[in-house]
């Protein structure tokens, strides 16, 4: 992120809009400088961006991802998909994302509306292939939204993590035990603790301990949206509402997350399927501008993923606000049918009986 001041020829360039375009359209030197140069010129190329994913189909993304998973780009791949590689090993090593968090929630409200069975065959067309796979988040998110607006029905249970290590001096050894024993990279210099996904056995014993004690604290959320409200940037004094299902405008340039408030509890819906994931940043300031809104500690925030995903893991928030929220995870399987749902709960369920 820049963070000096930037002159281009005669010019100084404004430091936070280069990072807010970098942030929302991706690392494209011709936006981040060029057309920052001229406000209408910026605007126009994201007016055009949103009428071109507007018309963008399954079969196009289809061809444009598996194209890109090729090497075989065109421009418009280039406004919507990064491709990470091993440059030592590119024919192996082919990584095709989403541009940016901006660009996947976009891709995800665009599809949010198509026919169930469609959402789930590019779903699994992406998830077969270890290059594509990273084109899967979107579309998990779209089918989980597009349900959420008929029936939210969820068991979820409390991520576990590890005790904070004591603040000591360690030998190096001891420190990368720690950091193994936490889920934690070792050489990253930095210790940053993580909850962990209940919903597979962990290999760690203290964490596989305290996962058959979240088993027992499984929650339940079934609710039937009274309507469906679709929130854009400016939430200021909204007033929300019982029992209604939010969730981001398609014009929407935050996209944050789907949230329902039910029973005096707000629940704040992230679908992921990425082995790693951690709250979006701004999601207090955002929501601190909507009225009606319940005190934190009846704030339940869920991740949600795919059944076919591995233990994921959320590295806890440097922001102590955040951690007053209850943060659980909940486990759906992709089904061909309108109200045909796996929970997380019912499958803990039936371990912890059979164990015991």
């Amino acid at each position: 992120m820049l963070s000096a001041p930037l002159r281009v020829s005669d010019r100084v360039l404004d430091l936070d809009l280069i990072n807010e375009v970098y942030d929302r359209f991706g690392p494209i030197p011709r936006l981040c400088f060029d057309k920052l140069c001229s406000r209408e010129a910026l605007e126009s190329y994201e007016r055009e961006l949103g009428e071109e994913l507007w018309k963008l189909t399954t079969d196009q993304l289809q061809d444009l991802v598996s194209r890109g998973a090729a090497l075989a780009m065109d421009s418009f791949f280039h406004k919507i998909c990064l491709i990470k590689a091993d440059w030592n090993n590119i024919s192996n090593n082919i990584d095709v994302t989403p541009i940016t968090n901006s660009i996947a929630s976009k891709l995800a409200i665009r599809f949010r509306n198509l026919e169930c069975r469609e959402q789930i065959r590019l779903y699994k067309y992406f998830a077969g292939m270890p290059s594509t796979r990273g084109m899967t988040g979107n579309l998990f998110e779209a089918y989980c939204q597009q349900r959420f607006q008929t029936q939210i029905s969820l068991g979820f249970v409390p991520m576990v993590r590890l005790p904070d290590p004591k603040p000591k001096l360690t030998p190096t050894a001891k420190k990368r035990e720690l950091a193994v024993e936490d889920g934690i990279d070792g050489d990253s210099g930095t210790h940053r603790p993580q909850r962990h996904s209940g919903h597979d056995i962990l290999g760690h014993k203290k964490l596989e301990d305290l996962r058959l004690v979240a088993l027992q604290q499984v929650v339940f959320l079934d609710v039937r949206p009274s309507s469906t409200c679709e929130y854009g940037d400016n939430v200021k004094g909204h007033e929300i509402v019982s029992d209604v299902y939010y969730m981001p405008r398609i014009s929407n340039r935050v996209a944050f997350n789907s949230f329902i408030m039910h029973h005096g509890n707000l629940y704040i819906l992230q679908c992921t399927r990425g082995k790693q994931h951690d709250i979006k940043e701004g999601l207090l300031p955002f929501l601190a501008k909507c009225i009606g809104l319940p005190p934190h500690h009846n704030w339940h925030f869920i991740i949600i993923f795919p059944d076919d995903a591995e233990v994921l893991k959320w590295p806890v928030p440097r922001n102590t606000e955040l951690e007053q929220f209850g943060i659980f995870s909940s486990v759906i399987a992709l089904e061909d049918k309108k109200l045909g749902l796996i929970s997380l709960a019912s499958r803990f369920i039936q371990e912890w009986w059979y164990q015991y």
